[in-house]
């Protein structure tokens, strides 16, 4: 059987909500890094680690463990604020696989990285799609290639995927921002209608102006 075990100490600085976290970030890494195999270590944790984290997020709001505020408040300050925050956050992606054991901002770039470019992504599919498919359905195909094809996860395969679902080429936007670390410029338009974008001291915001979860998690 799948399981792990989890143990804290009981101390002001752990709550339910840090555990819930960790439970549905190591839960999905039974698909992405375990059927979901790495071609390229850590030069894939942009996918590995920031997809799952991306996920942990999304999951958890649709199991309602976290409301749709607590969603946008955890989703603006772990990730968007803490990424900008960084001053690490335009190193390249090789140099993760140099420093990513020692140098505790450089470990935290493809998780925060790579979150953001699945928040990007999902929403262009959502859009083209017209919410009836999202980076859900691109995430089963990567899956089903991985596991039935016998391959490993690599970025060729992951682009190669997308176009599957979007009828733009992202191999610019992908190597600008993800393998060259340009930060990421997002605007309303490359978001769902019901989510919108606003800059504070150039830090991206995400702004919701109605209910949108059910459109949001297709649930």
């Amino acid at each position: 059987a799948n399981g792990f075990l989890i143990q804290s100490t009981n101390n002001p600085f752990n709550s339910f909500l840090d555990i819930s976290y960790i439970f549905n970030h190591e839960m999905m890494h039974d698909w992405i890094g375990g059927k979901i195999s790495m071609k390229n270590g850590d030069l894939n944790k942009w996918f590995s680690e920031g997809f799952t984290d991306y996920y942990t997020y999304k999951n958890r709001l649709r199991n309602n463990d976290i409301s749709l505020k607590e969603w946008l408040d955890y989703f603006n300050r772990d990730v968007l604020k803490a990424h900008w925050e960084n001053p690490e956050r335009n190193k390249p992606n090789y140099i993760i696989q140099d420093e990513y054991w020692t140098n505790r901002n450089i470990e935290k770039i493809p998780y925060l990285r790579g979150a953001i470019f699945a928040f990007w992504l999902d929403n262009q599919i959502l859009k083209e799609n017209n919410y009836t498919k999202s980076l859900d359905d691109l995430m089963r195909d990567v899956l089903k290639t991985c596991t039935t094809e016998n391959r490993k996860f690599s970025d060729e395969l992951f682009l190669e995927i997308v176009q599957n679902y979007l009828n733009k080429d992202v191999t610019y936007f992908f190597q600008k921002h993800i393998i060259n670390g340009v930060d990421f410029e997002i605007e309303n338009e490359d978001l769902i209608d019901e989510f919108k974008i606003e800059y504070i001291d150039k830090v991206p915001k995400i702004i919701v102006e109605k209910e949108i979860t059910n459109k949001y998690i297709l649930k």
